[in-house]
């Protein structure tokens, strides 16, 4: 899981990306507490932005392909949540160099 800003002409956005993995798989490289203290920052983030319930109601509906992506989770794909967010807020917390 991790933020991400996307800067294109006219538009600046920042998205939850989920990658689909899990403790036992081989490529994954954090250990359950690594993994852990990365959930709750990353709750916390989402909890401070204000973002709570749009990332649960995007989680909460039923799964359909969307901007391309497929509908069910492939390894190596991202699902992407926009979050809803005002320029002072981007500039603040992602701010320019933030990728």
């Amino acid at each position: 899981m991790s933020f991400v800003r996307r800067d294109i002409p006219g538009k600046t956005f920042v998205a939850l990306n989920i990658m689909w993995q899990h403790l036992e798989q081989r490529s994954f490289r954090m250990t359950e507490e690594q993994y852990m203290e990365k959930m709750d920052s990353v709750a916390y983030l989402v909890n401070v932005l204000d973002q709570t319930q749009l990332v649960r109601a995007f989680l909460q509906k039923p799964a359909k392909s969307e901007k391309g992506l497929p509908k069910r989770p492939v390894v190596g794909t991202a699902i992407s949540i926009r979050l809803d967010l005002p320029p002072q807020v981007i500039s603040e917390f992602f701010g320019s160099g933030y990728q």
